[in-house]
């Protein structure tokens, strides 16, 4: 048991600081199995250990393989395990889920039947705890039952920085530059009476600002929704129209509530490009 506690407490330590980031779909894991194996004849427990490997297709859909080696003192069983988890998100950091799978070890298939809950601890690493069930053990209908105590870690695919553009009505203007007057040609003089010179005034030509229109192109991006967000405010900071982010991302349009989403998943956002 101090190695399960062992794996608890190095999960939860494991805390990376939070960052915009989107996360690869494959999962790595490491976890104890405390086990019992029981037959007609004996009853054997053991603490061994389970390596995985997953592929999360989406939120309720998660495939893995495994290794699994339950060091049993009187047989050996290490089965490669094959198993396809139902997920059921009850918050933004749990999910209960329901497996069924195979094993085969010695050329032998045996059913395989899991359930249990899954804890997201922080942005990379989550903690898995569960039991499992392998039925038909060898060739003496043994079972063995599993505590399933996993630690697991789901690496970074590429990081970034969202940037908001906020398109806004301006007219760029360039400053007025009055032209320099025109040498002008001296005319005659003419004498008044308390003899004073009057001489034309120069002409100033008036040049009218030049308006220059800014050229926007839209793009397409996508966004990996964080803890708080939801559509309506993610339209609204990108200068979107609800409908137009629902257009954008055709999965949104089949759920019953539109503006219930969750963390880690991607939409679609446009932003804008301008000259």
């Amino acid at each position: 048991m101090k190695f399960v506690k062992l794996l608890i407490l190095t999960g939860l330590l494991s805390f990376n600081a939070y960052s915009d980031e989107l996360l690869s779909p494959f999962q790595f894991g490491f976890g104890a199995a405390v086990s019992s194996i029981n037959d007609d004849i004996r009853e054997n427990e053991s603490l061994g250990y389970e390596l995985s490997l997953g592929y999360q297709f989406n939120e309720n859909v998660l495939l893995e393989t495994a290794y699994a080696d339950y060091q049993f003192t009187n047989m050996n069983v290490t089965p490669w395990i094959t198993r396809l988890k139902g997920m059921l998100p009850v918050s933004d950091y749990a999910s209960l889920y329901l497996g069924a799978g195979v094993a085969v070890d010695k050329e032998i298939s045996s059913p395989v039947l899991s359930g249990g809950v899954k804890y997201k601890v922080s942005k990379n690493w989550g903690l898995d705890v569960g039991y499992q069930s392998i039925f038909q053990v060898e060739q003496n209908d043994s079972t063995v039952t599993s505590l399933l105590v996993s630690v697991i870690y789901k690496p970074v695919l590429a990081s970034y920085t969202p940037s908001i553009y906020k398109p806004e009505e301006k007219v760029f203007k360039e400053e007025q530059k009055a032209e320099r007057p025109k040498p002008v040609k001296e005319d005659k003089v003419t004498f008044v009476a308390k003899s004073e010179v009057v001489a034309p005034k120069p002409k100033v030509v008036v040049v009218e600002p030049i308006q220059k229109e800014e050229v926007c192109t839209v793009k397409t991006k996508d966004y990996q929704l964080k803890e708080g967000d939801y559509l309506y405010k993610i339209a609204r900071k990108n200068n979107m129209s609800f409908k137009d982010l629902l257009e954008l991302n055709e999965d949104l349009v089949k759920r019953k509530n539109k503006d219930l989403v969750y963390p880690d998943e991607v939409i679609n956002l446009n932003y804008y490009i301008c000259n």
